[in-house]
């Protein structure tokens, strides 16, 4: 049986290189090329004997794919440090960390204290490679806050590059510290009783100790007088029956602590002064003349004073203008007719609160009558109706004079009226004992009624060339006594 044999695909690689062709049993020898791809291939060679049963049969070579190289791994660096925070006390002293590559290759690093963390100094181990120890020393901390520094360490290309490691420094504990709050504590007028609470502002322990150091006639610890860190001072106090405040002290001493010395105090309301009625002046002197004068009225307690004022019935040239009512502080004014009498005539007023202190007072206006007398009101104005010339002559005028005393501090042991005004008048028809003036300014007065509508005086004056004036004129009290009624 003859027979061909003939590669039918995968030739660019497949070739037979022996048995194309032959007669009964021979052998075909193939021959292939290397397979560089990454994937087996297959070649087909077809057998042909013409004629034959099972004519062509092909058959295959399956060449396998070239192995792919497994390639070197590349090194990789892994960082690691710890612990990550070390604690250490407030003392000056060291810690250390320790660094490692727990991955592969070799690994550079570096470790340095992050900017202002100037506490914390690397004095040994700021460089190294895989494996290594950073040493810190660090100053004590003076300070009452726990404090923390950082360290960073870097490891160029290493996983987990860069790292912060901390160290963390515990503070200088604060000393016992005494607090007593509040610092003070306002009571009513009643007995009763108050708290001061006391507590340890610091560390450790804190034993402490109070006592009144004023006040203690009334003022008194109840309880508390002692304890250690926080406790309570319950005080007791009596009734205020005063009209005034009164302030008593507690002294808490902690001997040894910051602040060890703290004073509290307690503060009581007095008993009200119920309202009480008052009018000032008690008299109103005023000229002859018709005018208005006036009354203050306030309250010297507390509460509410509602007061009422009214002319008594036989004074009929005095009246209220305004004023007649008021609550607490208000102002009487008072009209006035002249007086063309030759006697002083005195006129009362009646104030009245219900239920208040004082809750009737009597005030007066007195008026000087339409004759010479020469008058001094409770403001120290002295006014003389009539000023004549101590020896007249034709066509002198007279004058009605104004004065106010003056107090000199050069001169304290003077008498010094300045006169405040001067005007011409007509000397009255009727029969009076005028005021005079010399020729060298000496003044003689022979009645001068005081403030109280009672005292009449006599006084003279000289003028004082020393003390006076282009502006003020001043003269000078040489001589006075008491006129008999």
């Amino acid at each position: 049986m003859p027979w061909t044999a003939v590669v039918t695909s995968g030739n660019s690689w497949l070739s037979i290189s022996s048995g194309v062709s032959g007669i009964g049993d021979r052998t075909i020898t193939c021959s292939f090329t290397a397979n560089a791809s990454s994937s087996d291939r297959t070649g087909t060679i077809r057998v042909t004997a013409t004629g034959a049963e099972g004519s062509p049969v092909d058959v295959t070579v399956t060449q396998a794919l070239s192995p792919v190289p497994t390639p070197t791994p590349t090194p990789v660096s892994v960082l690691s440090v710890t612990p990550s925070n070390q604690a250490v006390s407030k003392e000056a002293g060291t810690t250390t960390f320790s660094v490692y590559n727990t991955g592969t290759g070799t690994m550079p690093w570096t470790a340095a204290v992050t900017p202002g963390d100037n506490w914390l100094l690397i004095s040994s181990g700021a460089i190294g490679t895989d494996s290594g120890t950073i040493s810190c020393s660090f100053t004590a901390n003076t300070s009452t806050s726990t404090r923390t520094g950082t360290i960073w360490v870097t490891a160029t290309g290493a996983e987990g590059s860069p790292m912060d490691v901390t160290v963390t420094q515990a503070p200088t504990p604060v000393p016992p510290t005494l607090s007593v709050t509040p610092y003070n504590q306002p009571v009513s007028k009643d007995a009763g009783t108050t708290t001061f609470s006391v507590s340890n502002a610091g560390t450790g322990n804190l034993q402490w100790t109070a006592a009144v150091t004023s006040g203690g006639t009334w003022l008194a610890i109840a309880s508390g007088a002692s304890g250690t860190d926080a406790g309570t001072i319950t005080c007791s106090f009596t009734a205020n029956a005063s009209s005034s405040y009164r302030t008593g002290t507690i002294q808490v001493t902690a001997s040894g602590a910051a602040s060890s010395v703290k004073d509290v105090t307690v503060t009581q309301a007095p008993t009200p002064i119920p309202p009480t009625l008052l009018v000032t002046p008690s008299n109103q002197v005023v000229s002859k003349d018709a005018g208005i004068t006036k009354f203050s009225v306030s309250n010297a307690g507390t509460g509410n004073l509602q007061w009422t004022a009214a002319v008594t019935a036989s004074d009929s040239w005095l009246a209220i203008a305004s004023g007649a009512s008021g609550t607490n502080s208000g102002t009487i004014n008072c009209s006035l007719t002249a007086n063309t009498s030759k006697s002083v005539r005195t006129g009362t007023i009646r104030v009245t609160a219900s239920g208040a202190t004082g809750g009737s007072k009597d005030v007066t206006v007195t008026q000087a009558p339409t004759v010479c007398t020469a008058t001094l009101d409770g403001n120290l104005m002295l006014h003389i109706p009539v000023l004549s010339y101590l020896i007249p002559y034709w066509g002198a005028p007279s004058f009605i004079a104004y004065f106010v005393y003056e107090y000199n501090p050069t001169y304290p042991a003077l008498i010094l009226f300045k006169m405040t005004n001067a005007d011409v008048i007509t000397v009255p028809t009727f029969g009076c004992t005028i005021s005079t003036i010399s020729d060298d300014l000496k003044i003689h007065i022979p009645d001068v009624m005081l403030a109280d509508g009672i005292t009449h005086l006599r006084v003279d004056m000289e003028y004082s060339k020393a003390l006076s004036t282009d502006v003020n004129t001043y003269f000078v009290v040489v001589k006075y006594g008491v006129v008999a009624n």
